[in-house]
């Protein structure tokens, strides 16, 4: 009995001492984690990239240029070149006019006229007459038939004259009044300067009224650069 009692004693002891040395036990984790679900990562959606506006070229509006006036401002209509001194030896006349008006031939002694190519319709000119009493300047050189628009006088270094508007006429049917065919504006002098009575027209003719106040300066610059030898 004693020796059971031993050998139990003994293995208790053993079994006491192997515990020690083996130290504690760490349980193996029981729970396998759970393998992660399959989600879904956010990918920051990418910014469309800002529309840039097409260039757009602009089209040409082929604007003209500014053209020229009528007249310029001193009344000599534009485009027909520079003055030219013309000169009429019978009367010792020297005025100027733009280059482009060309004398007209004439079988008549005692004018002289001119026309630009690029205006058929306008004409200037200068008629000259030795007046004889009791011949008045008007009746020698006024265009007929005509009717008087406007009429005033003038005074210049070469004499005292007038200026006098007309509408000149055409012929009449019989039973008709006779049709206006033109508008004319006359500068007529007679000069006291020299000995006699000679009357001198600077004239301008033009087939209405509108034209005649837009070319009334090719009148105004014959008169303003005219010279006769005795000046």
């Amino acid at each position: 009995m004693a020796r059971w009692t031993d050998h139990l004693i003994l293995t208790t002891l053993i079994a006491v001492l192997v515990t020690a040395c083996a130290g504690p036990t760490t349980a193996l984790p029981t729970t396998v984690p759970e393998r992660p679900s399959s989600t879904t990562i956010a990918v920051p959606a990418t910014a469309s990239p800002r529309a840039v506006p097409p260039t757009v070229t602009p089209m040409p509006t082929n604007k003209p240029e500014p053209t020229q006036e009528l007249a310029t401002e001193s009344g000599s209509p534009a485009g027909w070149g520079p003055a030219q001194t013309r000169e009429i030896l019978a009367l010792g006349l020297r005025f100027d006019l733009p280059e482009s008006f060309q004398g007209l031939p004439s079988d008549l002694d005692g004018q002289m006229a001119y026309r630009s190519p690029d205006l058929p319709d306008v004409q200037v000119g200068v008629m000259w007459r030795d007046l004889e009493p009791p011949m008045e300047p008007e009746a020698a050189l006024l265009p007929t038939p005509s009717r008087v628009l406007a009429s005033d006088p003038i005074d210049t270094a070469w004499g005292s004259g007038r200026v006098i508007t007309l509408e000149l006429l055409g012929m009449a049917d019989e039973g008709h009044e006779a049709p206006v065919v033109g508008v004319a504006r006359h500068v007529l002098l007679v000069r006291t300067d020299v000995p006699g009575r000679r009357a001198v027209d600077f004239y301008l003719r033009v087939p209405g009224e509108k034209q005649l106040e837009a070319y009334a300066g090719l009148l105004d610059g014959m008169l303003e650069s005219a010279t006769f030898d005795e000046d």
